[in-house]
């Protein structure tokens, strides 16, 4: 009390200012301060020089009140802080600090090391390398645990779900929830191919084909290179067919192009090789259509690198990309994987959107049917 005293009076504050700033907590503008008033420590196990670990042990395993040397005070309760949110989180995941005992070895006598953590699938004690990624894989394991009591959590079915008609909706009725469709419901139908959606998955592809361009441009005017650049136009001096490749990078000095064109497909895979992978499936499919204009400006004296930029439905980057902007866009590195990254955002914020209005379709169904239901015997009895 005597540092809150002193600076109550030093700052000239009022009187509420102990509780109100000092021993408030963070997250309501205070400083979080925790009074040790709060229990009767003995002084002289207080003072010790091994003491300190032994007693935050215990305040975060919540055992300090049965200590004897500190008793708690019954008309004071806890101040929110740090210590008191992680003694809460320890409470929730089942954790507790523990003192380590090492044996002696040779002329080394036994050491005890307080403050140590461990956790139920990890046989050895956690240290600053490895306590994030197990407490993180203890969450997760909690999480399955909870979900279907087995290793093997079930997102539709199992015992953790409690609601027998989604159950029986998921696996007795797969036909699309979209009014007016009849085709079957996989994730690829409802975030490429469902109608209601088609908007959505244009509006998709032109974003991140928007933000694609606009860096090109960019890395353009930044290196001074004189160079046209076409995004979603047709070839100049091709009518063969009316294909309009989504990039087009010309410099007429060293007669070099580019020619790009984007995909969004859904990640799928069937087999562990990558050439099975739906990203390369697109890549080669897009080169495969591009090849005629290639091949026509190649006549024309043109080199021309030919590539595809594939982005998932999901957030996945195909390795090409990279490739493609430094070494043939001229985007420096950082710049790509800043493009990168904003493109694989943009690709999950629309797939979010897509399967929320896909969803919304079916509970707009079951809300139309309540009010035909209860319009129905009006009708008939007039």
């Amino acid at each position: 009390m005597g540092f809150a005293h002193g600076s109550r009076h030093l700052l000239r504050l009022p009187a509420n200012t102990t509780s109100a700033v000092l021993y408030a907590p963070t997250s309501a503008g205070g400083l979080g301060l925790i009074s040790l008033k709060r229990f009767e420590l003995d002084e002289l196990y207080w003072h010790g020089e091994e003491c300190d670990d032994e007693l935050v042990e215990l305040y975060l395993n919540g055992a300090l009140a049965d200590s004897p040397h500190a008793i708690a005070k019954r008309r004071n309760g806890d101040i929110g802080s740090l210590w008191s949110d992680a003694q809460r989180h320890m409470r929730t995941l089942s954790l507790r600090l523990e003192t380590r005992m090492t044996a002696a070895v040779g002329d080394e006598p036994t050491s005890e090391n307080a403050l140590q953590l461990r956790v139920p699938h990890h046989r050895h004690w956690l240290d600053e390398r490895m306590v994030q990624r197990h407490v993180r894989l203890h969450v997760k394991l909690r999480h399955c645990h909870a979900l279907g009591g087995d290793d093997r959590p079930r997102l539709h079915g199992g015992r953790a779900w409690r609601s027998r008609e989604q159950r029986r909706r998921v696996r007795a009725n797969a036909t699309c929830r979209a009014p007016g469709c009849t085709r079957v419901e996989p994730l690829a139908h409802v975030l490429q191919h469902c109608a209601p959606g088609a908007d959505v998955v244009t509006k998709r592809h032109d974003n991140v084909l928007a933000q694609i361009g606009v860096a090109v441009r960019r890395a353009a005017v930044k290196l001074r290179i004189p160079r046209e650049v076409r995004v979603n136009e047709l070839v100049p001096g091709y009518s063969a067919a009316a294909l309009c490749p989504d990039i087009q990078l010309y410099e007429h000095a060293t007669r070099t192009a580019v020619i790009a064109d984007l995909a969004v497909p859904l990640e799928e895979q069937s087999d562990d090789h990558t050439s099975v992978s739906t990203l390369q499936s697109a890549r080669e499919a897009k080169i495969a259509k591009y090849a005629p204009i290639k091949a026509h400006l190649e006549r024309a004296g043109w080199r021309v690198h030919l590539g595809a930029i594939v982005y998932g439905a999901l957030g996945s980057v195909a390795a090409g990309n990279y490739e493609l902007y430094t070494e043939h866009s001229d985007l420096l590195h950082r710049d790509a994987r800043r493009l990168d990254l904003s493109a694989s955002t943009t690709c999950i914020a629309a797939s979010r959107h897509l399967w929320n209005g896909h969803c919304s379709h079916h509970r707009a169904r079951q809300l139309a049917g309540i009010s035909a239901a209860t319009a129905a015997p009006h009708i008939a009895a007039r």
